[in-house]
């Protein structure tokens, strides 16, 4: 069956749920006999540009592109004219770097009309061979090259700096701990709409609870306003459903296109009962962390009982546990902090 894989990127040319750079996303896929590789959504042709260009330099199947007809306005409309979009897909085209094109969100039939006519009897893109090397990626790409000076993977054989004691950090996942608050935190509304606010609301989307954020884009044209433009229009009843099942307060409102959320005024009672929410979860997060530095100590012990680390290295592991753990709790002060006065603005 022949497969088409289209990633949707952000601004910074990073896909939205991974968060790969380009080369990344295209290292972490490559391995599979695709007929095409692109992108899709998210952005308008102004700021694909570069992506696609990128991407049609080292992916070695056909590409693809379909870009929205420009960024949603303060209204969730898409402004790109079939004529400006066409002219700037023409130019790629002209540049060597499509085989498929077509638009996604705002697009109409007068736009895929016009990019047809402007691609029509362009030579399309020439696939690209590439040597074969050992390519890896996490959030960025990583080459082996002949020329390359050797990679050195090992750990040292010191506590503090080995990979048993990092092991310990990041198996204590204190920034996780970290990233918890601050989302829980963000979901605490404040008397301004932010896009945060919705980030733990799942929608059932067509039998599968999917994150709102996943299924449509957001804007705040007023200070108590935000502007919902669902990916699929289809899905529109299902994500209203969710806002007012939500523990947000909120009657959405729709014209079928865009759901428009106007957040009510806080009161100085409802300010006070978030504000005392906001600590609590502060607290929770606080005891995750003390939580995390106990188990890493008791490794730590373990480490020592077992003869793998000396005591005066088990020693300066403490030290360094005790400051990372301090650090962590003082974090979460300040994201309270922040919060408060969030909450006390009016």
């Amino acid at each position: 069956v022949p497969v088409m894989v289209s990633g949707t990127f952000a601004e910074s040319g990073a896909t939205f749920v991974s968060g790969q750079v380009v080369e990344a996303f295209w290292n972490s896929i490559s391995h599979f006999p695709m007929t095409s590789v692109g992108m899709n959504c998210a952005l308008g042709p102004d700021v694909m540009r570069s992506h696609i260009e990128e991407l049609s330099r080292i992916g070695t199947p056909y590409i693809s592109c379909h870009p929205n007809a420009g960024t949603p306005n303060e209204m969730g409309q898409f402004d790109l004219d079939p004529e400006s979009m066409a002219e700037t897909i023409g130019q790629w085209a002209r540049a060597g770097w499509l085989n498929i094109v077509g638009g996604c969100c705002g697009t109409t039939p007068a736009h895929i009309a016009a990019i047809a006519e402007a691609v029509r009897g362009v030579p399309p893109h020439k696939r690209n061979e590439v040597p074969f090397l050992t390519r890896l990626s996490g959030s960025l790409p990583l080459t082996m090259r002949p020329d390359a000076n050797f990679l050195m993977v090992g750990e040292r054989t010191n506590v503090t700096g080995s990979r048993k004691f990092a092991r310990l950090i990041r198996e204590g996942q204190f920034e996780e701990a970290i990233e918890v608050a601050r989302e829980d935190f963000a979901t605490i509304r404040t008397g301004r709409a932010n896009a945060t606010m919705f980030n733990k609301i799942v929608v059932d989307y067509y039998g599968t609870a999917t994150p709102l954020n996943q299924l449509a884009s957001f804007q705040v044209p007023e200070a108590r306003m935000i502007v919902i433009s669902p990916y699929d229009k289809g899905a529109m009843a299902e994500i209203e459903k969710a806002l007012r099942d939500s523990d947000l307060g909120v009657n959405p409102n729709t014209d079928g296109a865009i759901i428009r959320v106007v957040l009510p005024e806080l009161t100085e009672e409802r300010r006070k009962e978030y504000i005392k929410m906001a600590r609590s979860k502060a607290e929770d997060s606080r005891i995750s962390v003390r939580n995390i530095r106990r188990h890493a100590k008791e490794a730590l012990d373990k480490l020592q009982k077992d003869g793998d680390a000396g005591e005066d290295d088990v020693r300066r592991a403490e030290k360094q546990l005790d400051d990372v753990t301090s650090k962590h709790v003082e974090h979460i002060d300040e994201v309270l902090k922040h919060k408060e006065a969030e909450l006390l603005e009016v």
